[in-house]
């Protein structure tokens, strides 16, 4: 089963994300990457290396969790959330986390690797 993390800074500014929100967003986001991939870090993630499998916008309504655009998503707005599918190593390696979703992650945090940091993966 996938873990979702939301961090504690953003659990006070979004609140209205309840866990019949995540538990929908999960549904709909469920084996968008068939399960398999090669792992190949693009990003640093609170200093963590990972790899995006996918990234999507919700609008909350009442207790559904609709999609949108991402052009669509507005940070300041309580009722979107930004969902991350991430990978933190090989889904053949059980020694690492294994992929999760992340809610409303802040942008500042979300950070491209190095050619040098992604070149430990190839």
């Amino acid at each position: 089963m996938w873990e979702t993390k939301t961090r504690e800074s953003h659990k006070r500014r979004r609140n209205v994300l309840s866990e019949v929100h995540k538990l929908s967003i999960a549904l709909q986001m469920r084996g968008s990457h068939m399960w398999m991939y090669k792992y190949r870090p693009q990003h640093v993630i609170f200093q963590d290396m990972c790899m995006i499998l996918d990234q999507r916008a919700f609008r909350l309504d009442g207790d559904s969790a609709i999609p949108i655009l991402l052009s669509q998503f507005k940070a300041d707005n309580q009722k979107h959330v930004m969902v991350h599918e991430l990978a933190f190593g090989p889904d053949s390696d059980s020694s690492v986390r294994g992929v999760a979703l992340w809610f409303n992650i802040p942008n500042k945090e979300v950070v491209e690797c190095t050619p040098q940091q992604a070149k430990r993966f190839r």
